[in-house]
């Protein structure tokens, strides 16, 4: 993981399942990857979508595990992450042909 700043801790596992120097365990990150499984589809998960799930896990336990509404706080983070153009509702927006292939097509 370049770039982030990880301290990575070690058990010796054969001696002991907690370090008494540093206090670094697994049950914790057992724990947690326990949980991100049980998260995934339970069937018909596929393997390239495993990032998404495990962006879904993280939105859920970080943003939307102690909300009301879940939905609304969903669209406010979507609202974060992308801008709208702002159009008048009177403004006539032309309708891209699914032919179309030009680059501005989603500008």
């Amino acid at each position: 993981m370049k770039g982030l700043r990880t301290a990575y801790l070690t058990v010796n596992h054969s001696i002991e399942f907690k370090n008494k120097e540093t206090g670094a365990c697994t049950n914790q990150i057992e724990s947690t990857w326990n949980a991100v499984k049980r998260s995934f589809p339970k069937s018909g998960s596929q393997k390239h979508l495993y990032d998404s799930y495990l962006v879904e896990y993280c939105i859920r336990k970080k943003y939307l595990k102690e909300t009301d509404d879940k939905f609304i706080t969903f669209l406010e983070l979507i609202k974060q992450v992308y801008s709208c153009k702002k159009r008048s509702p009177f403004t006539e927006v032309a309708t891209p042909s699914l032919h179309d292939t030009s680059a501005d097509l989603f500008d």
